[in-house]
């Protein structure tokens, strides 16, 4: 007998193939959740996530750390999709998904609710008109992140060390960009420290975080650079460097 997953793989590395030659993608839910045999065939990968009420191992609030930052690994520098297949009703519960979405540069969307009954998110004005503003808000920041790509490496550290830190762009192309999350429970003072000599800095540099669209305060010496923001308890920030 041949496992499954041996097949699975070596269709996508097929279809991939013929694709491009033509110049196009391929596309592919679910690559990388139970097997990262895909993985080298997929341009461009995704699958539902949940909140987590059902338990299931994809959901947002099972190992969420464990779980995304595992999309974001296998996926590297590809763009990751994702379908939010949930309740709707809690728009703070939507904001929250859209900012994990923004810390980790995936795509989010909607579904239906995981009951599989229920009528899909796109045909619901009660849902997609009440969530326009955070659509028009977070997907051009999340594009621009995208494009940066995402860098394994960030050449940087965060004070508490509580605070996760996340790296796109490089300060050459102008589209260095470092995303945080606070996972405390309480509102922190955060210091995000970045080593100039590895990010290539320049003695005068100007920070922005992108949700609150404000400016960050900014410190430079020698051979580092901290940047001083306030993160509310569970919270995000993204953060842009650019020239002074």
């Amino acid at each position: 007998c041949l496992w499954s997953y041996w097949g699975n793989a070596a269709f996508p590395r097929d279809i991939s193939k013929k694709l491009h030659q033509h110049g196009q993608l391929l596309m592919g839910n679910g690559p990388f959740h139970k097997g990262w045999y895909h993985m080298p065939f997929v341009d461009i990968p995704g699958r539902e996530v949940s909140y987590g009420d059902s338990g299931t191992p994809e959901s947002l609030d099972y190992s969420p750390e464990e779980i995304y930052l595992l999309y974001r690994s296998l996926a590297a520098r590809r763009p990751y999709w994702t379908l939010l297949n949930e309740y709707y009703d809690d728009q703070q519960r939507i904001l929250k998904y859209f900012q994990r979405s923004l810390f980790y540069g995936f795509f989010p969307s909607m579904y239906v609710m995981h009951d599989g009954k229920s009528e899909h998110y796109w045909k619901q004005p009660k849902y997609y008109d009440r969530d326009r503003n955070l659509f028009k808000k977070y997907i051009p920041l999340i594009r621009r992140l995208d494009n940066a790509r995402w860098q394994p490496v960030p050449y940087a550290w965060t004070k508490p060390g509580i605070i996760r830190i996340e790296r796109f762009g490089n300060f050459k192309e102008g589209n260095l960009t470092f995303r945080l999350y606070n996972q405390a429970d309480l509102s922190k003072s955060v210091s995000l420290i970045l080593s100039r000599d590895e990010l290539l800095l320049p003695s005068e540099i100007r920070a922005t975080e992108w949700i609150s669209e404000r400016d960050v305060s900014v410190k430079v010496s020698n051979s580092k650079v901290r940047l001083i923001l306030q993160l509310p308890p569970k919270g995000y920030a993204a953060v842009g460097i650019e020239g002074g």
